[in-house]
């Protein structure tokens, strides 16, 4: 089997990578800027801009069957500018599928995310409602883009495709960044802060949780042209609000919306559950290691 890997030395697909190692397969790992330390005789490297360069040639050459494409731009936060995002999630990712039409792919794992979906009244399934374009971020806003040409254009390809979208993960390598990193910037201002829908019911995962279903569901191969699977936990479940709390253990903020309303972004797991047996990640200790290191910084 060979398999073509994109963001190998991201969180998730670092751990992919080295799942991977396991099987008798041989690996196209691609990176952008920091290669994987990962030292195996199946497994080869390239970067971005020799990707590019070369004009995908290296891929066709390769002649993967199965491409797992978590390589994406997340924040603007992170230097890169919406122009940056969208030419790496958007236009980097349609150039792959267009290269790769009428090749030896069978299967095409592209890793979305949960962020789409509108907030919910109940647990989300793979057909809850999507929120329109207008309301999402550059970062969503390219993920949905691709699963939209991908639907319109399926019938050109000869591969299926799997839209895996995942919810949010929590390591201890994120303390820095995302909302920690702004709500770390109001404590030690004693800025009160507001919080949008504090009765909220996010779900939280690990980037090892995903990596593990992510090669769990490649191993069942998907049965359609088309298929969405939601990737979470289902059960590590926290009201926005509580969670701001416990975590913080603060009272530093101004709930904008009724208390009385309870939304989900929280996955129903039906479809995931006949890919996925996982355990269930245990957020706890990162949840610990992310209070200590916020007390010592408001310190």
């Amino acid at each position: 089997m060979r398999i073509l890997l994109t963001g190998s030395s991201g969180s998730i697909g670092s751990k992919v990578l080295k799942s991977l190692e396991k099987y008798k397969c041989h690996i196209l790992a691609h990176y952008h800027s920091n290669c994987p330390k990962i030292k195996n005789k199946k497994i080869s490297y390239v970067n971005t801009k020799n990707l590019i360069k070369k004009d995908f040639k290296i891929i066709q050459e390769f002649k993967p069957e199965i491409v797992i494409h978590l390589a994406a731009i997340g924040l603007i936060s992170s230097g890169k500018t919406k122009l940056n995002i969208m030419n790496c999630n958007f236009n980097f990712t349609k150039s792959l599928i267009n290269n790769l039409i009428n090749s030896s792919v069978k299967n095409f794992y592209f890793a979305s995310t949960a962020k789409i979906y509108q907030y919910s009244s109940s647990k989300i399934n793979e057909k809850s409602k999507i929120k329109p374009l207008s309301k999402l971020n550059t970062y969503e806003k390219s993920k949905l883009m691709i699963e939209k040409y991908v639907q319109k254009n399926q019938n050109n390809f000869s591969f299926n495709f799997v839209s895996l979208r995942i919810f949010p993960t929590i390591d201890k390598d994120d303390i820095k960044k995302n909302i920690f990193a702004r709500i770390q910037k109001n404590i030690k201002k004693n800025i009160k802060f507001k919080i949008y829908n504090p009765n909220l019911v996010i779900d939280f995962n690990t980037s090892s949780f995903v990596s593990k279903c992510i090669i769990n569901i490649i191993l069942k191969k998907p049965k359609k042209k088309y298929n969405i699977i939601n990737i979470g936990s289902g059960s590590n479940n926290y009201k926005f609000s509580d969670f701001i709390n416990n975590l913080f253990k603060i009272q530093n903020y101004i709930p904008t919306n009724d208390k009385s309303i309870t939304l989900y972004h929280s996955p129903d797991l039906k479809i995931m559950s006949k890919y996925c047996k996982i355990k269930k990640p245990n957020i706890k200790n990162i949840f610990d290691e992310i209070d200590i290191y916020l007390s010592n910084i408001i310190k």
